[in-house]
């Protein structure tokens, strides 16, 4: 039996964060370059700057995303977030 899987990933940056920084913890924790990312410049309240990025992942790279992104938070604090409706979707994974 084959899984359908996809992500999607919208990251807001304001003006005071470092698109830079994000990027490269992308590229170290879960191997995802800049240039796979879109990447819209917005303003919000008052005319401050806002950067969208978004990326859709299928198949593959979203299993390899989930993977990675199991594998870098410890399950200790996945459980200390835990609400009715993740536990769920926690069951139904494993």
């Amino acid at each position: 039996m084959s899984l359908h899987v996809q992500v999607k990933i919208d990251v807001i940056l304001h003006s005071t964060e470092s698109i830079d920084k994000v990027f490269d913890s992308f590229l170290d924790n879960f191997g995802l370059e800049q240039n796979d990312f879109q990447i819209q410049n917005l303003m919000g309240h008052f005319d401050n700057p806002i950067t969208l990025l978004s990326i859709n992942l299928k198949k593959k790279d979203a299993e390899l995303f989930i993977t990675n992104l199991i594998g870098t938070v410890s399950y200790t604090h996945l459980r200390a977030h835990e609400t009715r409706h993740d536990l769920v979707c926690r069951l139904l994974l494993e």
